[in-house]
């Protein structure tokens, strides 16, 4: 998230605005990009547990990874798109561009390993389901600015998957200023948005922070160039 993020003056439900088929190829891992997270995790087909096959995941995506991707925090610059990253020779990303990475990422190498699987119930079998993830919006205060982060809530066993971190944190509960308190910034609010769309949300705030334009998809957001420093 960019520095000087701003919660918004006006946040509610809204009409989902941009059509799935017009997100779908952003979001989309080319071949080649998908081929470089596979090379990273040889191990991942094998593995019988999701929970198993998120923690390679992790361990390839987040900062410092397998991957080498670095910290980019995303000022005055236009989000990047997961495909985007993986075809930077020095990849960077700031957290809410390495969420989606992992989210985009896991869903296309779980159906890559479901193809020709005859049945729904064949063991090696695991299907991406939406509803296992939330997004979470974290707000600090650091050096008097508020500062947004965007990192996945796993539902299924309270798990804080922050990939601007070493590793996945368990929580006691859902994310809450309490729960969250491992951070050592000052927490000024904890939103959770319990829909990973979130995520493509937030990859258009920024564009529309960018351009100083204001853009609605998924929740009305007002926006304006000051929110990029």
């Amino acid at each position: 998230m960019p520095a000087g993020f701003a919660p918004p003056p006006l946040l509610r439900p809204g009409l989902f605005l941009v059509p799935r088929r017009i997100i779908h190829p952003e979001f989309q891992l080319s071949r080649s990009s998908l081929s470089k997270i596979e090379g990273a995790i040889p191990d991942f087909p094998a593995l019988p547990l999701l929970e198993e096959k998120e923690k390679v995941l992790f361990d390839a995506i987040r900062t410092g990874g397998r991957l080498g991707i670095g910290y980019d925090l995303s000022k005055g610059r236009l989000p990047r798109s997961p495909d985007g990253i993986m075809q930077m020779k020095k990849k960077k990303a700031d957290c809410d561009e390495l969420s989606l990475l992992f989210i985009s990422a896991l869903k296309q190498l779980l159906e890559k390993r479901n193809k020709g699987t005859e049945t729904r119930s064949d063991q090696n079998r695991i299907v991406f389901d939406p509803e296992r993830y939330a997004a979470v919006l974290v707000v600090f205060r650091i050096k008097g600015k508020l500062i947004g982060h965007l990192p996945i809530f796993r539902k299924t066993d309270d798990t804080l998957l922050d990939l601007t971190r070493t590793n996945p944190q368990n929580l006691s509960g859902p994310p809450t200023k309490e729960t969250l308190e491992f951070y050592e910034e000052e927490i000024v609010s904890v939103t959770i948005f319990d829909n990973i769309n979130a995520f493509a949300a937030a990859h258009y705030r920024e564009k529309g922070a960018y351009y100083g334009e204001r853009v609605t998809i998924g929740w009305h957001w007002r926006l304006s160039r000051r929110h990029i420093y």
